[in-house]
């Protein structure tokens, strides 16, 4: 089935609007993923296994241009969906370090999406708790069969949500403590209390000193609390009617570039540490998707330095024949074939927005196009999804302003032309004949305070 058939002309807009800015669309992947079915299933897969209450995590390698970021988001999408709460995070310095678990945590909460809203969703599920509550207030077979105008309700609720969160404090006893400050805020309109312990629960350390002592909770967020958090929220999200949570990290090469080697490896020990939680069943009902390239898992700066995380990520498995269900998986690279498959799916996408206009863009043109972009980066095809599809894009729009343009006569691709994007590192390694692997071990910035 076409996309003109399955997609309507907003997400369509969105799509093309956001790869025209060279950035992976929010809403729609659906409608223009292509070669990546086999490894989409195989994480689906898992979906199943955390609704049973299990801890699982994955391992996605691909290089640069592969479509990382494309296929978690897609993949988060699809979970939302599918009942579960997913969050997408990217690393990144200095704001969202690897090697800070606080950091760490307050990125996933951010992140946090439902099917209704794809981001920012704490506050939505947090609701979705109390409602729960609610329901099994007034459900006599649950709990005390009281109407919300029943003089009593309050009362009720406070004791169903105890209840409640005696499972939660079992994690973590301070995200318990300021759900309740949370629930009872709520149910007696105070918006100030309610509002700054939805900041501690996203891990913001600025809360106000009477709000935290309203709810007892003394200090602050520490590193050695975000585990407990983390298992606190998985809780919670059960509780309110989904089936999980799904933790998409992404970029997480960025870590290779550290300067500082014990950066890197607590970097890489905090992902250790949340895969021991995952397999031991202390961080249940989740799934945790790391993604990064080639230098993240193999470099000396990467996974190598710490044995037990490489033992444990295993070796890739990448023959002809892979094994799907490997705790690595890796994303096939980029090649012409499938450059123009995308290429064609953009054309269909840009017709359901001004149609009458595709037609004027030739398989033949489009192909042309992925041989002229890939041949300006030495022939790596690899590195030029997001700069095609921008050029992509940018002809359609041409076309569909003026009549006389006609792409095969008036368009050649010119990687230096006036106003054309500056280069990414690594397109810009291409450019040189340089790996690219250089390109993403080059230093960060020494006024980054890492």
């Amino acid at each position: 089935m076409s996309a003109k058939e399955t997609v309507d002309p907003r997400t369509a807009d969105i799509i093309i609007e956001s790869l025209r800015a060279g950035e992976v669309p929010r809403e729609g992947l659906e409608h223009f993923a292509t070669g990546i079915d086999a490894h989409v299933a195989a994480l689906e897969e898992e979906f199943a296994r955390i609704t049973d209450g299990r801890g699982r995590y994955r391992f996605l390698r691909g290089e640069y241009g592969a479509g990382k970021t494309f296929f978690l988001r897609n993949i988060a999408a699809r979970a939302r969906a599918e009942g579960f709460v997913a969050t997408y995070v990217r690393v990144s310095y200095p704001e969202v370090p690897l090697h800070q678990p606080v950091a760490m945590y307050r990125a996933i909460t951010s992140g946090l999406g439902v099917h209704h809203k794809m981001d920012n969703a704490l506050r939505d599920l947090v609701d979705q708790w109390l409602y729960k509550i609610s329901e099994r207030v007034a459900d006599p077979d649950l709990g005390r069969g009281l109407a919300d105008d029943h003089p009593q309700f309050a009362e009720a609720m406070a004791e169903e949500s105890r209840r409640m969160l005696g499972i939660v404090a079992d994690a973590a006893p301070a995200f318990a403590q300021a759900l309740d400050a949370y629930a009872r805020a709520s149910l007696r309109g105070d918006t100030e209390i309610a509002r700054s312990m939805l900041q501690w629960l996203s891990g913001d350390d600025k809360v106000a000193a009477s709000a935290r002592k309203q709810a007892l909770i003394t200090g602050k967020l520490g590193h050695q609390d975000v585990l407990g958090m983390l298992r606190a929220l998985s809780t919670m999200v059960t509780q309110a009617g989904y089936r999980g949570l799904v933790v998409l990290i992404d970029e997480v090469e960025r870590l290779v570039k550290l300067p500082r080697s014990d950066s890197r490896k607590t970097g890489l020990e905090l992902i250790q540490n949340w895969m021991g939680a995952l397999d031991a069943g202390q961080w249940p009902h989740a799934l945790m998707v790391v993604a990064g390239t080639t230098s993240f898992f193999d470099s000396p700066r990467g996974v190598p330095m710490l044995e037990p995380l490489q033992q444990r990520i295993g070796p890739l498995n990448a023959g002809p024949f892979p094994d799907m269900d490997a705790v690595q998986l890796r994303l096939p690279p980029f090649d012409v074939a499938r450059l123009l498959a995308v290429g064609k799916r953009v054309r269909e996408l840009y017709e359901v927005c001004h149609a009458g206009t595709a037609h004027r863009v030739s398989d033949a043109f489009l192909e042309r196009l992925a041989r002229e972009v890939s041949g300006a980066f030495g022939g790596k095809v690899e590195v030029t999804p997001r700069r095609y599809l921008r050029e992509v894009v940018s002809v359609l729009s041409r076309v569909r302003r003026y009549e006389a343009f006609v792409p095969e006569e008036h368009y050649a691709f010119q990687l230096d032309e006036a106003g054309a994007p500056a280069l990414s590192d690594q397109e810009r390694a291409a450019r040189e004949g340089r790996s690219m692997v250089e390109a993403e071990q080059e230093s960060l910035p020494e006024s980054f305070d890492l």
